[in-house]
């Protein structure tokens, strides 16, 4: 597990490592979804991967080996550029320094003699004017086959920030989460799931309408905090003329992203590829949340205020099934495209960007 000091760009690779190795990047969990990989990187035997992230997010870092290669890996992280910090970020003032030092303990697991051993070694020094840099030193295990078996680094190798002699660290107040889950469902056919489709779709036309979910954890948002503000993010990546009036409406009940084939997942007529809608085409509440105007550009990212739903869902109030997204004018229209998690650009997905602050 990764923690980033800073919001903005990271380099994760395992460069100088004596095996070919191959990364991944998950969030939030072993589980969660993947926003990253790679094999070989520049030519070498070596992987990277460059992702954003905003400070106190944390990511998952998988180190494994290709087919049933093993060995002593290096693993670095490095801030290539930092965003400008604002009110809303947690950077710590200028004047302090903050170093940060992880020594995790590894307790193996019983395994057959042949087992390579496991001795991870992680330093980290972190400065608000120095680009920080994790290295870590392990052992890998071989796998049996081309498809890696993935094993992430110890928790304990997550380095703590201590600020110097008195001071204290400053509280997250901001987070920009990305999409758990995200899919599209087709009127015409009732029973197709577009859970791993790089776009997610609008389209108003009667008996074609296409209606858009998207879905985010919100188990980083700290305890004991309120949320201020929260904003819906997609990205628009094929518009047409005219624009549309598009609403984002809080979904009550529970879906499946599916994995694309016939009933895997959320369709137009099923919740999760078995259960039926109440309604077909989704159960939601019929007001929408926000409502905002397409425009006619390709690129765009549109906002929408979702302030009050996300704080229903951490109050209890709500349970968080998160939002469907349709033309609040269905009948006639253009169609209209967002990018989803599934998008090459990382940058491009599905975001929910919130602003915290203390409980009144």
């Amino acid at each position: 597990m990764f923690t980033a000091s800073a919001t903005g760009s990271y380099q994760i690779d395992t460069l100088g490592s004596g095996f070919d190795t191959v990364l991944y990047v998950r969030t939030a969990s072993c589980a969660g979804p993947q926003v990253a990989c790679n094999d070989d990187a520049n030519g070498t035997r070596q992987s990277l991967v460059s992702l954003s992230l905003i400070v106190g997010q944390s990511v998952v870092i998988v180190v494994d080996g290709y087919s049933t290669q093993s060995g002593a890996f290096t693993l670095n992280v490095h801030l290539t550029s930092a965003a400008t910090p604002t009110a809303t970020t947690s950077v710590p003032p200028a004047t302090a320094t903050y170093t940060a030092t992880a020594a995790p303990t590894v307790t193996p697991i019983p395994t057959n003699t042949t087992a390579p051993s496991q001795t991870p070694v992680a330093t980290n020094t972190l400065a608000p004017s120095s680009t920080p840099t994790a290295m870590l030193t392990n052992t890998a295990a071989p796998t049996s086959s081309r498809t890696p078996t993935e094993s992430p680094l110890p928790a304990t190798a997550t380095p703590s920030l201590t600020p110097g002699s008195t001071g204290t660290a400053t509280p997250v107040t901001s987070l920009q989460l990305l999409a758990v889950r995200d899919a599209w469902t087709d009127e015409m056919n009732p029973n197709h799931n577009r859970g791993n489709d790089s776009n997610i779709s609008v389209y108003p036309v009667s008996k074609k309408r296409h209606r858009s979910l998207v879905q985010f954890d919100l188990s980083q948002v700290p305890a004991g905090t309120c949320v201020s503000s929260a904003t819906l993010l997609l990205t628009l990546t094929g518009a047409q003329a005219p624009a549309a009036i598009y609403g984002v409406h809080r979904l009550t009940s529970s879906w499946t992203e599916g994995s694309g084939t016939d009933n895997s997942g959320v369709t137009w007529s099923r919740r999760d590829g078995v259960t039926a809608w109440t309604t077909p085409g989704g159960d939601f509440v019929a007001t929408a949340t926000a409502l905002v105007s397409t425009g006619e550009t390709s690129g765009v990212t549109l906002q929408w205020d979702v302030t009050a739903d996300v704080a229903a869902f951490q109050s209890g109030a709500a349970v968080n099934y998160g939002w469907l997204v349709k033309d609040s004018n269905e009948g006639s229209g253009k169609l209209f495209q967002f990018a989803s998690r599934e998008a090459t650009t990382i940058g491009s997905w599905p975001q929910l960007r919130i602003t915290l602050g203390p409980c009144s």
